[in-house]
């Protein structure tokens, strides 16, 4: 074997693949190292003069490309809209827009973008419109930032790689079914490839129509020789085709493959660690300031080791195979490589026998049960490895480079437990004898779940030993502890989900994801049940906003490209919203049959590629929900399918006890008022509203605004009545439309609802039909028969059956198992719930129990995941509910409270009432409660920080603050429930910034100040809870002293950020912050910029430093703007919107609007909105606030 290995490492390498490169040229003879029963290809002679007239024409055509080029070229320069050019080069790079880590010395513009949203429309199949846009189309940036490496998420700059590399399926003609892989490690340090031999056991089920052989393979995987036989006898390949653009290679037959087995073998060099894009990420050598001197401009550091991620389509980057999930094979796998390197793959090595003092070894490992091809796997450097063992005796070995050992210890102790935790739970042992975790020094992701080789990003499984050894790190250490646990859970889950059974294409990745992110939850929850419950909450409420934004993303969608796939694989779109509808199938089946029909599905499925129809087929049939039960296939498959959350939106009639409830996906934009109002809020700008007044996407966005139109003109007069009928502005459009018998074509949901309104019939014998009924309230409300719920509902009755109701066009539908809540323990009456299933888009009844004076409240315990709207009687009804008796709503509708009235009512015709409900929480002392409140507040005080009311309403706010703060100090002895605060790091900053512009005494800024004075720098462990005291005393009440250390620090700056340059933006000496404002702009660098806007320490507005900001980015070069705003460029970026957005009032909007001559269409609905914004806030907002504050804060 060692003379094999050693003939395919000095093979001669063809870097143009002249096998390749011909059509009607056959495969080169493969070498006697490979195993043959069959004779060898002829070749065929060179056609040396054919070769030398299609030189001449390709030579030709590219000159004229050149010429032409040329041409177009100088004519774009000659008619450029403007003449000055940048002095500057300027560059654009793609890390987030956070801080200072992005800030360089270079004295260029830097567009430091983040991720971008106008992917989204590519990547998840909405049509793009750019010429269509309209006012309503315009979201602010998400607020919500993404955590650094946890999972799989994938970087924009990677996914920006593949964006145009097409998904198109292979041919099932012919399949894979064995892999033999011998590969040679032994030159990849010093040369950087890998050659390598691959015998493929193929089965051909002799239905292909064609001749043809198609895998995949990249172009840096180089194909030296290929070889074909069958029965014994070599098949003839007729010539090798590769596509470049589909990473594929096709081998075109002389004779077609009959039925049966045969083998491919071929011979390749595999180029590795190039760049960041190929599936070997490799781990390299930092040289020291000389070395680094010593080395050429272009040569790099040294390989130490390199580990492989395949998931999703990089499998074909190292080895020729065939790289689809679905199709399934059992792997061989023998590698060369020097003594002193430990390889790694996914199963256990053969115990060597070899004896020899050579420096090259030989290791075989043993074969795999059959996998995807994504999921092989291969670590290779110096490791040493700490090794436990799970109950049944399997080897579980934690692989560091030896400097990281002694932090791999908890990650030890804790795996084993949770192993074993997961194969009771799943009933199911796992297939594997041995199961490794490496701490990869170089990789893209948190982790990747390889089936018995799980790869870490060292950060994410490594603790550091300071937080253990010092006792005054309780609380940090248990957070770090807890995130270790998390994706340590996480992979482990996978090697169920996911490797043992798998999904059979990329749009179902959820039945991946969605089930190992469940079982994080559910599996910590015994050990940290707080921290669990509340982390889940939290993130269901994050996910809400983002699916009610312009990231309306379904869970299960079409992948047409490798970046749609790579963009799958999202924090909220896939992780959070896959957990959050597996826990609904939970809740709707019972926790007995959730967990027999999991271990069903995994028994019934192992070492199978399956959709989620396999899913459908262990889990019970039927959904219990009050009296009536449904298919539960009918009842998730429109939560998979349809883009965005459902919101439901109850308005109740006090006159007659009636209620109103519908159904639609929930679209924050519906609600913001001067969004939709145009009488009021245009603002002599209407001409800004559309780009394209003809198209008929214009039209269908001009029956939206209407359509909500008279639903915010409501709510300005919502409190002028004592009692509110019937919200019908709430329902425009949602009416008595034809049955399915028009021309229209139904969407999945719809006839998903259409079933199972045919199957409740078929059941019923007829149709029943609910009806708005007037009742006299007397004869109502003095019955004394005792009623079941469904007599409750007043249906029709002896009336012609009308036709069906059904969505618009388009619209989509979901199952929504609905319930309410009302009425109270302490009352004869009692507490009272109703469930029932919301099919239908609208349906009107009366609850003869529900006495007008009593509030509603829907979904409780905040069981299922879509938003609540109510009329504007009951948000007052339960606003006063929360300030008198919040004990009696659970807590967890508590936060959906505070969520949905933040959704609702902050940007609507009442805002007071918002404030109003976050005015309770000065009672609450729930911590999920109080964060989610705290960020509410957060960003209500953030809003307003522009006007003369901000502090006004942090008076109002103070108690509420100060109810936070005291109920953070007192968890902190209490590590379970101060963790909390860690799940993210930000809220601490928002306590920190509220603290202090609320003039609370744990600010402490005199103590930080004093520090910073006698040691001139910033010395607490919490540098930014100092920070945030600091710059709050500069902001305040600043003296002569404090003044001259800030100038004194700016005379160092090196063009780096610093905390001098932070400190001098908190000041409002009109002379620092020339002089801080000038430096900001030297540095080009538009990161610097927004930080600057978006002060990280402090809530206080200062205006002459974003006065000063505006007009010296005024003064830049006109190209250098438009880049800046990217005014000339077909989509708006990330960073262009941030910094637009970050303006707080409109005086501050007007000087914004100086600082360019024309905004161009896409900046001007960004314009246009704030616009709108602002003088909402001047005419709407603060009056009625600030009434509401005169008022004494009551409702």
């Amino acid at each position: 074997m060692n003379s094999s290995h050693q003939s395919v490492r000095n093979s001669p390498l063809d870097e143009g693949e002249p096998c390749l490169r011909k059509d009607d040229q056959s495969v080169s003879v493969i070498p006697e190292s490979l195993p043959s029963r069959s004779s060898y290809a002829s070749v065929k002679r060179i056609d040396y003069v054919g070769r030398c007239i299609l030189f001449v024409l390709i030579l030709a055509v590219f000159i004229f490309g050149v010429v032409v080029a040329f041409l177009v070229g100088r004519w774009a320069a000659n008619n450029r809209n403007f003449n000055t050019t940048i002095n500057e080069p300027i560059q654009q790079s793609n890390t987030t827009t956070s801080i200072a880590s992005t800030i360089t010395q270079t004295p260029t513009l830097s567009i430091t973008d983040a991720p971008e949203q106008a992917t989204l429309s590519d990547e998840w199949d909405v049509p793009e419109e750019s010429n269509n846009l309209t006012l309503i189309d315009i979201y602010p940036p998400s607020v919500i930032d993404t955590t650094p490496e946890t999972f799989h998420f994938t970087s924009k700059s990677l996914i920006k790689k593949h964006r145009k590399v097409p998904l198109i399926p292979l041919p099932r003609t012919v399949l894979p079914v064995h892999y033999d892989i011998q590969l040679d490690f032994t030159a990849f340090l010093s040369e950087e490839r890998i050659p390598g031999n691959i015998s493929i056991l193929l089965e051909s089920y002799g239905n292909s129509t064609g001749d043809d052989i198609i895998f995949h393979s990249s172009p840096n995987v180089h194909i030296d020789r290929l070889r074909l036989h069958q029965h014994g006898r070599a098949v003839l390949i007729r010539s090798v085709k590769r596509n470049a653009r589909t990473k594929t290679v096709q081998l075109t037959l002389k004779d077609r493959l009959k039925s049966g087995w045969c083998t491919l073998e071929i011979q390749f060099v595999t180029r590795i660690c190039e760049d960041d894009d190929g599936g070997v990420h490799c781990y390299r050598s930092t040289p020291n300031e000389k070395g680094a001197q010593k080395q050429e401009r272009h040569s790099r550091a040294p390989i130490i080791s390199f580990t492989t991620k395949f998931e999703p389509t990089l499998a074909r980057s190292f080895i020729p195979c065939w790289d689809e999930p679905h199709i399934k094979a059992t792997f061989n796998v023998t590698v060369l490589h020097q003594r002193s390197m430990t390889v790694l793959s996914n199963t256990a090595p053969y115990r060597s026998g070899d004896k020899r003092h050579s420096n090259v070894v030989l290791t075989r490992f043993h074969e795999t049960p059959p996998m995807s091809v994504y999921l092989l796997a291969f670590a290779v450097g110096p490791f040493v490895r700490l090794e436990m063992s799970t109950d049944r005796n399997i080897p579980l070995t934690i692989w560091t480079l030896p400097e990281d050992f002694l932090y791999a210890r908890f990650a030890a102790n804790f795996s084993p437990i949770m192993f074993d935790r997961h194969e009771e739970e799943f009933g199911i042992e796992y297939p594997f004898s041995k199961l490794d975790f490496v701490a990869a020094r170089s990789f893209p992701v948190g982790g990747m779940e390889n089936w018995g080789l799980v790869v870490f990003h060292n950060n994410m499984i490594l603790l550091d030993s300071f937080l253990e050894d010092n006792a005054n790190m309780t609380v940090d250490l248990l957070a770090e502890q807890y995130a270790i646990e998390k994706i340590v859970t996480h992979e482990i889950a996978h090697q169920w989900f996911g490797n043992l059974v798998t999904m059979n294409d990329w749009s179902e990745i959820w039945l991946n994801e969605g089930f190992a992110s469940f079982y994080v939850g559910d599996f910590l929850k015994q050990d940290h049940p707080y921290l669990a419950s509340s982390e889940y909450y939290l993130h269901l409420a994050q996910l809400l906003a983002k699916q009610t934004s312009d990231e309306k993303v379904p869970l299960v969608r079409t992948m047409r490209s490798e970046a749609e796939v790579e963009s799958a694989f999202d924090r909220f779109h896939l992780y959070t919203k896959g957990c959050v509808i597996v826990k609904m199938i939970k809740d709707l089946v019972s926790d007995i049959d959730f967990r027999d029909g999991v271990r069903k599905y995994l028994k019934k499925n192992a070492f199978k590629s399956v959709g989620r129809d396999a899913l459908w087929n262990s889990m019970p049939a039927y959904a219990d929900h009050g009296i009536e039960s449904e298919r539960l296939e009918d009842v998730i498959e429109p939560w998979l399918t349809n883009a965005g959350m459902p919101e439901v939106v109850i308005s109740r009639n006090y006159n007659d006890d009636s209620l109103r409830v519908t159904q639609r996906t929930s679209d924050q934009n519906r609600y913001v008022i001067f969004v939709n109002d145009v009488d009021s809020y245009s603002h002599n700008s209407s001409a800004a509203i559309t780009m394209n007044s003809e198209g008929s996407h214009r039209r269908k966005r001009e029956i939206h605004s209407n359509d909500h139109l008279k639903t915010m003109r409501r709510l300005r007069r919502g409190q002028e009545a004592e009692s509110t009928p019937f919200d019908e502005s709430l329902f425009e459009g949602i009416g008595n439309v034809s049955p399915l018998k028009d021309h229209h074509d139904p969407t999945k949901s719809e006839e998903i609802i259409g079933d199972i309104r045919k199957k409740k019939e078929k059941r019923k014998g007829r149709r029943m039909h609910f009806k708005h009924a007037s009742l006299p309230p007397s004869q109502i409300r003095n019955s004394k028969n005792e009623l079941k719920f469904t007599d409750l509902f007043i249906p029709l009755k002896r009336q012609r059956a009308k036709k069906y109701r059904r969505s618009q066009h388009g619209k989509q539908l979901w199952s929504i198992p609905f319930s309410y809540r009302f009425g109270s323990s302490s009352s004869s009456a009692g507490e009272l719930t109703r469930q029932f299933w919301l099919h239908n888009e609208t349906v009107t009844f009366v609850d003869i129990e529900l006495l007008p004076s009593m509030p509603l409240l829907a979904n409780p315990d905040w069981k299922y995941p879509f938003r609540v709207n109510y009329d504007i009687d009951n948000w007052r009804m339960l606003a006063k509910m929360l300030h008198e008796h919040h004990l009696r709503i659970p807590s967890k509708s508590r936060m959906q409270l505070i969520t949905d009235a933040e959704f609702y009512l902050k940007q609507s015709g009442v805002p007071e009432i918002y404030l109003y409900i976050l005015g309770y929480l000065s009672r609450e002392r729930d911590m999920g409660v109080l964060l989610i409140g705290l960020d509410a507040i957060y960003r209500f005080a953030d809003m307003f920080r522009g006007t003369h009311i901000s502090g006004t309403i942090l008076i109002y706010l103070r108690e509420v603050v100060a109810q936070i703060d005291s109920v953070l100090e007192e968890s902190r002895s209490n590590p379970e429930l101060a963790a909390i605060w860690l799940i993210d790091a930000n809220r601490l900053a928002q306590l920190y910034q509220l603290r202090c512009v609320a003039n609370l005494s744990t600010c402490e800024q005199d103590e930080k100040i004093e520090k910073w004075l006698m040691f001139a720098d910033l010395t607490d462990e919490d540098q930014y809870f100092q920070m945030t005291a600091v710059c709050h005393y500069l902001f305040t009440e600043a003296g002569s002293r404090e003044l001259e250390l800030v100038a004194n620090g700016l005379k160092h700056f090196n063009g780096k950020w610093s905390t001098s340059i932070q400190l001098a933006t908190c000041v409002r000496d009109e002379e620092i912050l020339k002089t801080t404002v000038r430096l900001i702009i030297n540095t080009k660098n538009a990161a610097v910029y927004t930080a600057v806007l978006q002060n990280e320490y402090t809530l206080h507005y200062n205006g002459k430093l974003r006065e000063m900001l505006w007009s010296e980015i005024a003064s830049m070069s006109l190209p250098e703007r438009k880049l800046l705003f990217s005014i000339d460029t077909r989509d708006t970026s990330q960073v262009a919107r941030i910094l637009v957005h970050s303006v707080r009032c409109l005086r501050e909007l007007q000087q914004l609007m100086r600082v360019m001559p024309s905004w161009g269409t896409h900046m001007q609905l960004e314009i246009e909105y704030l616009k709108r914004k602002y003088h909402w806030m001047d005419k709407t907002a603060v009056p009625r606030i600030e009434s509401f504050l005169n008022r004494g804060g009551a409702n």
